[in-house]
């Protein structure tokens, strides 16, 4: 008749486990998972005949080609050591390239940039 108390770890220290937790995967994606690069061809690169992705540091580079020649070029995000920003944020890359949106979503992105992602829609 007398159970057993499970004894629960305080809110504080689960909250605190949670904040170092976070913040050390943080840390570790930013240092090691920040890059990504990946050229798609053929019925990958949609109307284009090759499409560069490149995801580094905040900043997304995508480079498109028709044939053997570079059609467009655009500098996503804000950063000085890119003079040539084409969008200041991916919402209105969106609304002007949503083909090249797409790729860069379903292939372009980074795993830091996955993360973040998917914790800014959790809150």
């Amino acid at each position: 008749m007398n159970e057993p108390q499970k004894t629960k770890l305080a809110l504080h220290w689960q909250i605190l486990l949670g904040m170092v937790a976070g913040g050390l995967l943080g840390v570790l994606l930013n240092l090691n998972a920040r890059e990504h690069s990946i050229t798609l061809e053929g019925d990958a690169a949609g109307s284009f005949t090759r499409v560069e992705l490149q995801d580094i540091n905040s900043m997304a580079l995508l480079t498109t080609y028709t044939g053997t020649e570079k059609t467009k070029y655009f500098v996503i995000g804000k950063s000085p050591a890119y003079s040539d920003i084409s969008h200041s944020d991916m919402d209105s890359f969106r609304k002007d390239e949503p083909e090249l949106y797409r790729m860069f979503q379903e292939h372009g992105r980074s795993w830091a940039r996955w993360v973040s992602d998917w914790t800014d829609r959790l809150g």
